[in-house]
């Protein structure tokens, strides 16, 4: 197993969009810039939170370049989310050219893959691609939902170096950590259970809450790393609260429109996602301000 390529609070960057439904490569630059400053320490482009389904190749590549020359001391990490195996290898090796350091890599959606498949998936992106995985565990989004074995399997098939959890379990990790040893990462996936998985020893997170709540991140992930519980716990129980309310329609449709509302992206969107702009989005910025 290889070393994490970060500890701490990750992002998973927005991916703005014009009124035209065009890339706002504009504010995807500030967004960079800002999430750096704010002290992430690894972001990562065109995932789910990034809506990598509604981007081209062509584009992702473009985001990629652009978020490797930000930011060229952060991981940057890609999402890798298909059920078309050797179409996915083939648009991943690009993307590793153009400075993706570690992928995220799902289980093949809607196509209902047996175990065997999945694996098979895994084996053939890790020898094609040969780039740093992370298995990504996203049932929501998948229909599938990894076991703790499966994702032991997955990684010593594979020589992944971390897993992104969104299971609602955090006790999995110690489960993980005890077959895969300390230095595998496993970052979490579901924001609004942040502080559990760090208790029961996340190495982390990658966050879409981040996008808006970055500061608060960093300092939940430094006061615990730190041994100071108490300060964690405390910006933790404002931080749930605003989670709850940001996840309450499917990511990133509250992220977003909480950053248009703060002027910081355009209030664009490619179908089938919207973005949302109803009194919601005044509530949310209150509850963020507090955390």
């Amino acid at each position: 197993m290889r070393k994490p390529l970060f500890l701490g609070p990750g992002v998973a960057v927005v991916t703005p969009f014009l009124l035209d439904g065009e890339i706002d490569y504009f504010h995807f630059v500030n967004l960079v810039g800002e999430l750096q400053g704010d002290g992430a320490k690894a972001l990562a482009l065109c995932s789910s939170t990034g809506e990598s389904e509604l981007l081209s190749t062509r584009e992702k590549i473009k985001l990629i370049g652009i978020g490797a020359h930000l930011a060229p001391h952060l991981p940057i990490l890609c999402g890798a989310s298909g059920c078309n195996t050797s179409r996915l290898i083939e648009e991943c090796i690009l993307l590793y050219k153009a400075g993706a350091e570690a992928f995220l890599v799902t289980p093949p959606y809607y196509v209902r893959p047996t175990f065997d498949g999945i694996l098979g998936h895994y084996t053939a992106f890790a020898d094609k691609v040969q780039a740093p995985i992370i298995i990504y565990n996203v049932p929501s989004r998948t229909g599938i939902d990894l076991s703790v074995e499966q994702i032991c399997q997955l990684a010593q098939a594979t020589g992944a170096i971390g897993l992104k959890d969104c299971n609602a379990d955090p006790s999995r990790i110690m489960q993980i950590k005890g077959k895969l040893g300390e230095e595998f990462a496993v970052y979490c996936g579901e924001d609004s259970l942040l502080l559990p998985y760090l208790y029961a020893g996340a190495s982390g997170a990658i966050s879409a809450a981040g996008n808006v709540m970055c500061k608060t991140l960093v300092q939940i992930c430094t006061s615990f790393a730190n041994g100071d519980y108490s300060a964690a716990t405390e910006r933790y129980r404002v931080y749930y609260s605003a989670c709850k309310a940001l996840f309450s329609k499917p990511n990133p449709v509250l992220v977003k429109g909480v950053l248009a509302d703060q002027d910081k992206i355009c209030r664009g969107y490619r179908l089938p996602m919207t973005i949302c702009c109803d009194r919601k989005i005044t509530q949310l910025i209150e509850q963020i301000e507090q955390a």
